[in-house]
């Protein structure tokens, strides 16, 4: 049986393992990259945002001549090649990440580029995790999601400044609505 172990890691640290070849993002279990440039634009919005993402799945081997830690990617793929990519310039940020539309990772402030390098993820670190129980961690990670239905796989797909100002002002809306309620003494309603 293996370990588990949460830790908090910088982007500067997963670049890091990435470009020192001790992080291999396509083990043989893995989809190669499909996720669109919008659904990569959007995480590295909540990034830049300091909002939360889910957390990664590593597995953790030791190198026993070397004396160095590799990893493999259990789960998070896509979310890693999203931010390595931003890292590394071959992402441009669109209108869907409002201020930062047009940026790249180097024509960002300093304020932002320390702010999306410092960015903590977690990461589920298995340790000496045989490939059987690699396997059976990564089908349970992905077997029982639900499946998206058509409103949010049209929200997903379809981008635009239309349905992104629809967005903010029915948001302004329900606080405004919501503020108004709690006036009248209505909170429930």
């Amino acid at each position: 049986m293996f370990n588990s172990a949460l830790e908090q890691y910088q982007i500067t640290d997963l670049l890091e393992w990435h470009q020192g070849k001790r992080l291999n993002l396509n083990p043989h279990f893995q989809r190669r990259d499909v996720w669109t440039n919008s659904a990569k634009v959007y995480l590295i919005d909540t990034i830049l945002r300091r909002l939360p993402i889910p957390k990664i799945y590593l597995r953790q081997k030791v190198d026993l001549e070397t004396k160095q830690t590799f990893r493999e990617v259990v789960d998070g793929q896509q979310r890693l090649r999203a931010i390595f990519q931003f890292a590394q310039n071959r992402l441009i940020l669109t209108k869907r990440a409002g201020e930062f539309a047009g940026q790249w990772y180097e024509t960002l402030d300093t304020e932002s580029q320390e702010a999306f390098l410092s960015y903590p993820i977690a990461v589920e670190q298995l340790i000496n995790a045989t490939d059987d129980d690699v396997l059976e961690v990564f089908s349970r990670l992905n077997s029982y999601t639900q499946p998206l239905r058509g409103q949010e796989l049209r929200h997903a797909k379809y981008q635009g400044e239309f349905k992104w100002s629809v967005h903010r002002a029915a948001r302004k809306w329900a606080v405004r609505e919501r503020d108004y309620l709690s006036l009248l003494g209505l909170h429930g309603c």
